[in-house]
């Protein structure tokens, strides 16, 4: 873990017109976890199983190495999410996976 801190973040909301409305206080308390991907998986599975992970809520990123296929960082808030969370939604794409702390 990183630590905690306070920021503001531009709110991403864009409504018909085309604007960005609001901002958004958030809690930036960050933790990193690596995911063992156990298969190898084509392109498209795994940009679609890491554009899962990134869109849930209390993560910020979920990236995959592209020498390091069976490896997934994900940088997440643990107030809005658990990492065995983040586990279950790999398992639920039917593919063998375990965590690996940082």
């Amino acid at each position: 873990m990183r630590g905690g801190w306070t920021s503001y973040k531009e709110a991403a909301k864009v409504d018909g017109s085309g604007e960005a409305r609001g901002r958004i206080r958030m809690n930036t308390q960050c933790c990193d976890v690596v995911i063992h991907i156990d298969e190898e998986l084509q392109d498209d599975d795994i940009h679609e199983l890491s554009r899962d992970i990134s869109c849930m809520p209390g993560v910020y990123s979920a990236c995959v190495n592209d020498r390091a296929r069976h490896l997934m960082l994900v940088d997440y808030d643990p107030e809005g999410v658990q990492a065995t969370e983040l586990l279950s939604v790999v398992r639920q794409h039917g593919v063998g996976a375990e965590l690996v702390g940082l």
